[in-house]
């Protein structure tokens, strides 16, 4: 790489956000995630995906004071991320897109609720006493 596409490279605005998020959580209360990675810049100019570094995955407990990293998904990988089994309550999962400069652009905070139902009413109980 010659200095002018260098600093080309360094100038170039953050990457725009992901798009098309969609959430599941499994009756295991794992959380999957999956999105698209932007084509566009934050500026609106195109942005090729071999300049996407990776999607980062994290994940908050305190409605998003603080978050967890879960993964950092490359862009050629299927957009998927699973985090172990969850206790119940209320998550916002945030994706945020680097670039292969370092800069980051805006995340996107998706609010994920775990709740598990109780039980049903058991039947067809079969007891044997010896």
């Amino acid at each position: 790489m010659n200095w002018i596409d260098w600093l080309r490279r360094l100038f170039r605005k953050a990457p725009g956000r992901v798009t098309n998020v969609r959430i599941q959580v499994s009756p295991m209360k794992e959380i999957a995630a999956e999105w698209a990675v932007p084509t566009v810049r934050e500026d609106g100019s195109a942005m090729p995906v071999t300049e996407i570094a990776h999607t980062e995955a994290s994940l908050s407990a305190d409605a998003g004071a603080t978050f967890a990293v879960l993964a950092q998904v490359k862009p050629d990988t299927t957009q998927t991320v699973k985090r172990a089994p969850a206790p119940d309550g209320s998550y916002v999962l945030r994706l945020v897109v680097v670039g292969t400069n370092g800069k980051r652009g805006k995340p996107v905070d998706t609010p994920v609720k775990i709740d598990t139902p109780a039980p049903g009413v058991a039947t067809a109980i079969k007891v044997t006493v010896t």
